[in-house]
């Protein structure tokens, strides 16, 4: 199994708990254990020598193997030849996959260190992707932004927090260079940039059950208000949302109404569980305080004290204000 992970030094620590998770839940019910041997790929962004040796500690101890990839010469290629309107040019490393990993490499599960894995993966690795470039899992996401990198509004769109990529079949079409052409195409500017230029580039999805990848919002919302707040005229089914919500499988510990479970003072219902990971690790006397930008914090303030439709009247109405306000400005000016 190989699995890959993206970080720099300070999310070491995260990714140090993210490896932990899914070693300690791999071992956890041997029915379902991956017996085969797991290596790691880390798209390394300087990480400091003290964190790698923390972090190789943890995966030799579990009797697997961990690679540090170098990304100097993909960095120096994406400043030199492809337009990008981000300060990070690391959120596409990525996308170069094909071309930093080993050649006799097939298929790898990447995923976002802000994440514990809950249960074995055994059976994400085993999804046939033949002939699909990608698996994933469905992201709550507006038609508008579907339609920004060129797909239709029924067009499958998903979150590449955990992907199940089929590097043979990137290989066979070239799908860096498409990616890259991709990119230039929109001057460098993708909406939700990498993951917007995997959408609208890899067309071969595989829609996959929402467990392999929970994303805070199944966890703070059920399916009528997730289709209500995000606009959306289909999702999962109830039963699978719960299953998910029940049993996830890769919890992805996005920003939703709430910080991150290692942000102090966060609402985040896996705080718990993330504590319990964080603990087996040497970081585990860390307080990490670095709250999310993407939501004012009175937004988060009354998600969590109002019912969901008093907030959503609430929101709506103060978004109508502000875009009356603006134009009235605008008009004036």
């Amino acid at each position: 199994m190989n699995i890959v992970f993206s970080s720099d030094d300070n999310y070491a620590p995260f990714l140090g708990i993210a490896i932990i998770s899914l070693l300690e839940s791999n071992n956890r019910n041997e029915e379902k254990r991956y017996k085969e041997p797991i290596v790691f790929y880390i798209l390394d962004m300087n990480i400091s020598k003290r964190n790698k040796t923390l972090i190789d500690k943890i995966v030799h101890q579990h009797n697997c193997q961990i690679n540090y990839l170098d990304t100097i010469e993909i960095h120096d290629y994406l400043e030199n030849k492809v337009k990008l309107a981000v300060r990070s040019l690391a959120t596409y490393y990525r996308l170069f996959l094909p071309t930093l990993l080993p050649q006799n490499i097939n298929k790898v599960i990447y995923m976002d260190c802000d994440s514990i894995i809950n249960s074995s993966l055994k059976e994400l690795w085993e999804e046939d992707v033949e002939g699909y470039d990608i698996a994933g899992v469905l992201d709550v996401i507006s038609v508008d932004k579907k339609m920004s990198v060129g797909l239709n509004p029924t067009d499958s769109y998903v979150n590449a927090g955990m992907l199940l990529i089929n590097l043979k079949q990137w290989r066979s079409v070239n799908m860096e260079q498409q990616m890259m052409n991709f990119i230039n195409m929109h001057d460098g500017k993708v909406i939700y940039h990498d993951q917007g230029t995997i959408n609208g580039v890899c067309l071969k999805k595989k829609v996959i059950h929402p467990k392999f990848n929970a994303m805070t919002p199944i966890f703070v919302l059920n399916r009528r208000q997730i289709l209500d707040y995000h606009s959306l005229d289909d999702y999962y089914s109830d039963i699978e949302l719960k299953e998910a919500k029940s049993n996830p499988i890769f919890c992805h510990l996005t920003p939703y109404f709430t910080d991150r479970p290692w942000v102090k003072g966060n609402h985040h219902p896996l705080t718990k569980l993330y504590n319990s990971y964080q603990k087996q690790t040497p970081w585990k006397n860390v307080q990490f305080t670095k709250p999310s930008k993407t939501l004012e914090p009175w937004v988060k303030w009354l998600f969590w004290l109002a019912p969901y439709r008093v907030f959503i009247r609430t929101l709506r109405f103060l978004q109508w204000f502000r875009l009356k306000t603006w134009l009235r400005q605008l008009v004036s000016n």
